[in-house]
């Protein structure tokens, strides 16, 4: 997935240089930064490497419910790599292709996995991608962990895939769609999407759609819905991935921007 050399190489010449922005305090404060690294390797986030290849800077933007999402500014490493492929993703269009029988309601269960891009693990050659800016040697000590290049420099680098690279999206939303189905015991065709027709749904066989890190059981037999989630969920949190957010299965729901009412048969 990365650029060969004679395209790196065209691109930096041709190319102006980048520098990453990276949360004020972080960046004002050395003690503030390092506390802040030293809670991402305990958070086993971060390894440490003297040999950093690219440089990656963190900052924050404010969820709905006024949490801070911790964001990573890759533009720096993302010249490094190809551009991913193209990928079948699920859209309010896919809420609105489904065709429910007269007399039927719509079922739809939920579940969020929990930090997702951060439970995603990349190995060291990758990570030294996306490395930080460096640490002091002195702290290692201060934080009881080996590490740390005496007299040199030590670049925390990440283990899990940065929001930020331009590749999360796309490996994030492989991961989940591919582990949902392969747990649901469903058949292929039941893991919908924007770019192929939905199945029937008159077989009382219900229908997955994942997007990212959100998973929706839908069907006409509220039943069979909450068993395929249940049976999705486990199998997500048995790989280790935390699971949150769950709802059984109900005629109301909120998808992809969407309001779902299953009883009427509209999406709006």
């Amino acid at each position: 997935i990365l650029l060969d050399a004679q395209s790196w190489g065209r691109l930096l010449d041709n190319e102006p240089a980048i520098i990453p922005y990276m949360d004020v305090q972080l960046r004002s404060s050395i003690d503030v930064y390092e506390d802040f690294v030293h809670t991402l390797s305990l958070n086993n986030m971060i390894r440490f490497t003297s040999d950093s290849i690219d440089i990656v800077t963190p900052f924050f933007v404010a969820k709905k419910d006024g949490r801070l999402r911790l964001v990573w500014d890759c533009r720096v490493a993302n010249r490094r790599f190809v551009t991913s492929p193209p990928i079948s993703m699920p859209s309010g269009t896919t809420w609105s292709a489904l065709e429910l029988d007269a007399g039927d309601d719509l079922f739809v269960a939920q579940s969020d996995v929990k930090d997702f891009f951060y439970s995603l693990g990349i190995n060291s050659d990758l990570g030294r991608h996306f490395c930080l800016p460096p640490v002091r040697s002195s702290s290692f000590a201060k934080w009881g962990i080996s590490g740390g290049q005496q007299g040199g420099k030590s670049w925390p680098f990440l283990r899990v895939v940065p929001m930020g690279w331009s590749w999360a999206f796309w490996i994030a939303q492989r991961v989940h769609a591919y582990q949902a189905w392969t747990s649901s015991a469903l058949s292929f065709d039941r893991l919908i999407h924007d770019h192929a027709p939905p199945p029937s749904l008159s077989d009382k066989v219900p229908v997955i759609i994942a997007y990212c890190d959100n998973l929706e059981v839908a069907g006409t037999d509220p039943v069979a819905v909450n068993v395929v989630k249940d049976r999705v969920v486990a199998h997500l949190r048995g790989l280790g991935f935390g699971v949150h957010e769950e709802t059984s299965a109900s005629v109301l729901s909120t998808s992809l921007g969407c309001d779902i009412d299953g009883h009427r048969g509209i999406i709006s």
